[in-house]
């Protein structure tokens, strides 16, 4: 352009700046800013604002300031967009109290402030632990929305998600329906997020019923819960004890084609081992895989293991699927592990164990305490010993009362294992 006469204008000018500042090129905004005063152009309040994005987004407040001065020196004031910037700055980086002030001044100067000013400032007080503060905002401005429909913008999902999580663990679930439902009569319908932390709420103050009700409702608004809505009212149900009930709902999120997280799978996982239902759990793991897209036929053959009552080449078969991957996951082997420990199924327990040593997967503490209180019940102390000289090579500290059972069982069958006795004596 320059080479060919022609002139640029403010917009190209703040145009260039906006994608420079995006690219973190400072240095080249700067010099476009001293190019601009040498053409007689003068920047305007457009050409400013990214700049200060930029420094507010990489925490440059003092550079931020200093570019205020410049603007008033050059007679430049900030406008609406400029005050929303530097308050969603200090909000992110814990500078509330400052960004308290600049929106009073904001407000004291007849600047406008948009639903994301209120956002984030709303967000910035709840994570700085100020939970009074937010409720006042909140208020202020829905009053400030009913006196003058046209002074500030309907609260949207992001403030109302605030608003409603704030509610949530002050205990007000209550005030939170009113508040959904206020939003729902003036055209501001709550997304899923918003919902989750209701469901959420209802489930921690023991409502599970009233968390059923509300996740049904969710296909009346057109929402379609994720894997941390289904995750969320799964927990809940389970410790309401209403197993079946989860179950259910974790067996229709896979009918609907919505993979679980890997943390539902093993939520579920771990209360079908409680309730000694390894079946189940052995299988709620493979359908997990399956819908990864995991090797098919490699979970047959697994599937034929595990039929035939072979833990050990299950084991192996899923580690060789997930050396695979590259990726290596213990949880579902540490769940089986411990579930069969406490049902007294030490042999299953055995062989999940030896397979993990042998290749090398780190075996938990409390996998191996209770592998040794289950070893001593069933007078299986030479292998009792092995585990525990395994949890010390580990560096696993572990407490008083199973070294005390362990000590206990090997000294009451001393006639038969004098020479595991001996050497209990040197046991920390």
């Amino acid at each position: 352009m320059i080479e060919w006469d022609l002139e640029p204008d403010l917009v190209l000018y703040s145009t260039m700046i906006h994608l420079l500042v995006e690219a973190r090129k400072f240095k080249k905004v700067m010099r476009l800013f001293d190019d601009m005063t040498k053409r007689g152009k003068i920047p305007d309040i457009y050409c400013y604002n990214p700049l200060n994005k930029g420094f507010c987004d990489m925490g440059l407040f003092n550079k931020a300031w200093f570019l205020q001065c410049e603007m008033a020196k050059r007679g430049c004031l900030p406008n609406d967009h400029t005050y929303t910037i530097l308050i969603c700055g200090m909000c992110k980086v814990g500078l509330v109290r400052e960004a308290e002030k600049l929106f009073s001044k904001m407000q004291e100067l007849g600047c406008f402030a948009d639903v994301v000013t209120w956002n984030s400032l709303m967000y910035g007080l709840c994570e700085a632990g100020e939970l009074k503060r937010p409720k006042r905002l909140f208020h202020e401005m829905d009053m400030g929305r009913d006196k003058n429909p046209n002074k500030y913008q309907i609260l949207h999902n992001e403030s109302l998600e605030t608003t409603v999580k704030e509610l949530c663990e002050s205990g007000l679930v209550l005030k939170e329906c009113e508040i959904l439902k206020e939003n729902a009569d003036i055209g501001v319908m709550p997304n899923i997020k918003t919902y989750g932390i209701l469901i959420d709420a209802f489930c921690k103050e023991g409502h599970p019923d009233q968390a059923v009700v509300l996740f049904n409702e969710l296909h009346l608004k057109e929402l379609s819960p994720n894997s941390i809505t289904y995750e969320i009212l799964i927990n809940g149900l389970y410790k309401a004890g209403r197993e079946d009930d989860a179950l259910g709902y974790y067996d229709k999120m896979m009918e609907n084609n919505d993979t679980p997280s890997a943390y539902t799978c093993k939520l579920v996982m771990i209360w079908l081992c409680k309730k000694k239902k390894f079946v189940d759990a052995f299988n709620r793991w493979l359908s997990y895989l399956k819908s990864l897209g995991c090797d098919g036929e490699a979970i047959k053959n697994i599937e034929r293991h595990f039929e035939k009552g072979e833990i050990d080449n299950v084991v192996l078969g899923l580690l060789k699927m997930d050396f695979k991957l590259q990726k290596i996951d213990s949880d579902p082997y540490t769940i089986w592990l411990i579930g069969f420990c406490r049902a007294g199924s030490v042999e299953e327990a055995l062989q999940i164990y030896n397979v993990l040593v042998n290749y090398n997967i780190n075996v938990t503490a409390p996998s191996c305490v209770l592998l040794i209180r289950c070893l001593c019940k069933k007078r299986r102390l030479d292998v009792a010993l092995e585990v525990f000289f395994y949890a010390l090579s580990k560096g696993f500290s572990l407490t008083p009362p199973i070294r005390y059972q362990l000590l206990r069982s090997i000294l009451r069958s001393m006639p038969r294992f004098e020479h595991r006795a001996a050497s209990s004596r040197s046991l920390p």
